[in-house]
């Protein structure tokens, strides 16, 4: 959708990344909402909103309430304090949507959106219960199916009708972690070989650990203004549009993973949202020219650039194999180094991709630079590949 009363982003700030002991996700949160603030210049005392993704390990009542308490949001100021708990999806951009749409019915005027957990300090134990848990009780939990499992199935089918290598996959991490050593914040910077990944041990097969998205602390947040009031900002992106797929075209809506009823729902839901999102901002895919996207296996980003349309079905490993990753739109795909490498700590992963694109549209980029961006898309999934969300965001004009 376009909103009636655009929105920008007019700060970003993140919390410590990697393995951080003896934070709570309530402290990781805290300390990447205040530096978003300082980041637009703009007090705590002025947020009338906040879209807090809840803890999946450590979970406490009224989560965005707790949390604007924990920061010292004024009473006097705020209007409206909203807990998403839908996931990768509010992270990927469920969540910024929510926020320009209170902005556009005029409830609020300066909206934080922050995102984070403490999944890696919080233990083995607890970070693999909560992606077990995350499935349908009656008939996927209960016999131990886990994220892994459920991408390396759609990674054997792809691979097997499409005649895509082990090597096409091991590209895409290698390219990931090529990025992340130009990031001074990224949590994993080794450079590493496409042989590397092929030696690395197998998580469910087809996926070895280096074609899985890194285990993370930390959190990371956005402001969201009007865009009239941006204007008035050090510098602002505005938000051109964002559009969610619930389901796929001429079905149902879907949530547990056995409704799908399409092994390639990442690439038909994918191709759905982001054409909505095009259309919505008025502009094309051509004129895209920086990419960031929900990255947590190796084979994931093939399904999104066949989607999106940057080649046919079944291509994607070509297009990687014919360089796309080291020219054009593919060169600014994730410069951070994505989940892969720059930072996950589980479901709230998606909205450090939309931090990327704020600070590369905004000419702030702290690790690899893209060449002069006008135009970002920002895409994510969630509920069990049920659910896609592409942003689209763009330079703002002084």
């Amino acid at each position: 959708m376009s909103w009636a009363q655009p929105s920008a982003i007019v700060g970003a700030g993140e919390s410590a990344l990697g393995h951080v002991p003896g934070r709570s996700c309530q402290s990781l949160q805290a300390e990447a909402m205040l530096a978003a603030l300082a980041n637009a210049g703009i007090s705590k005392d002025e947020v009338d909103g906040l879209v807090a993704q809840p803890s999946l390990v450590s979970p406490v009542i009224r989560h965005a309430v707790n949390l604007a308490q924990y920061v010292g949001l004024s009473s006097d100021r705020v209007q409206w304090l909203q807990s998403s708990g839908h996931g990768s999806v509010a992270a990927s951009g469920g969540a910024l949507h929510e926020a320009c749409m209170a902005i556009a019915a005029g409830v609020c005027e300066t909206v934080v959106v922050v995102s984070g957990d403490n999944l890696l300090s919080a233990g083995r134990s607890a970070g693999i219960s909560m992606l077990a848990n995350m499935r349908d009780g009656e008939f996927e939990s209960p016999y131990g199916t886990f994220i892994a499992a459920t991408w390396a199935m759609t990674a054997t089918r792809y691979m097997h009708d499409y005649d895509v290598a082990e090597t096409d996959l091991a590209r895409v991490a290698v390219a990931l972690r090529e990025r992340a050593a130009d990031h001074p914040r990224a949590q994993m910077r080794k450079p590493m070989t496409v042989e590397d990944v092929l030696a690395s041990p197998v998580v469910s097969s087809p996926l070895r650990r280096l074609n899985c998205a890194i285990v993370s602390d930390g959190a990371c947040a956005v402001v969201v203004e009007s865009l009239a009031r941006a204007r008035g900002r050090r510098r602002h992106v505005p938000v051109l549009s964002g559009e969610t797929a619930y389901g796929m075209p001429g079905g149902r809506v879907t949530d547990d993973m056995g409704q799908v009823g399409n092994p390639y729902s990442a690439r038909t839901g994918t191709r759905e949202s982001s054409r909505r999102a095009l259309v919505a901002a008025d502009v094309t895919l051509a004129d895209i020219d920086l990419l960031c996207t929900y990255d947590p296996f190796s084979h994931v980003p093939l399904l999104f650039f066949e989607g999106f349309g940057y080649c046919d079905e079944g291509d994607g490993g070509q297009l990687v194999r014919d360089g796309f990753l080291d020219h054009g739109v593919g060169a600014t795909f994730n410069l951070h180094g994505g989940l892969h490498s720059y930072c996950h700590p589980g479901n709230a992963g998606g909205l450090f991709m939309t931090v990327e694109a704020f600070r590369q549209l905004a000419g702030e980029p702290l690790g690899r630079a893209a060449d002069s961006p006008s135009l970002g898309l920002v895409h994510g999934y969630g509920a069990n590949k049920g659910v896609f969300t592409t942003t689209v965001l763009a330079k703002g004009a002084s």
